[in-house]
């Protein structure tokens, strides 16, 4: 997709990563185009079965298993988001990297690249933006400063 004119701000080969707690969406922008070069799901969260199930007070059945941790599922999901950036950070000679995710997300992102990847982070908003159009996200990125190194 071309840029517009007015956002065209990507003179180096930028990853745009825009997530959520389950879904990803990564871009490519260089120059005059920004193209959807990946996207993610988290896997589906299993199910516990009725093993070690006890019967607590007042008769009612009690699984202590049954609470499904949204940590371990998020913890795999940004692990996974991290290595898929890396890879496509190697794969297409990136220099900027920009994410766009919860607050949360970001911290477990950034905690997950490795060093080397950490230092690409040149714009971060801490926003659930999935459902945002393209062009919305550019407009905020563009509303932010670059950093001077």
């Amino acid at each position: 997709m071309m840029i517009p004119e007015n956002l065209q701000i990507f003179s180096e080969p930028t990853l745009i990563i825009t997530s959520d707690f389950s879904k990803s969406k990564i871009y490519l922008a260089h120059e005059l185009e920004i193209n959807e070069i990946a996207a993610t799901d988290a896997p589906p969260q299993s199910r516990p079965d009725s093993e070690g199930a006890v019967i607590g007070a007042g008769g009612r059945m009690m699984n202590p298993d049954s609470d499904i941790d949204q940590g371990v599922d998020r913890t795999k999901f940004s692990k996974d988001l991290a290595g898929t950036i890396s890879k496509e950070i190697a794969k297409n000679n990136i220099s900027d990297l920009q994410l766009i995710m919860p607050s949360e997300m970001l911290r477990r992102i950034q905690d997950d690249l490795p060093n080397e990847n950490k230092d690409l982070v040149s714009k971060t908003i801490d926003k659930d933006l999935m459902k945002e159009s393209l062009i919305d996200i550019l407009e905020r990125l563009h509303q932010i400063p670059k950093p001077i190194n």
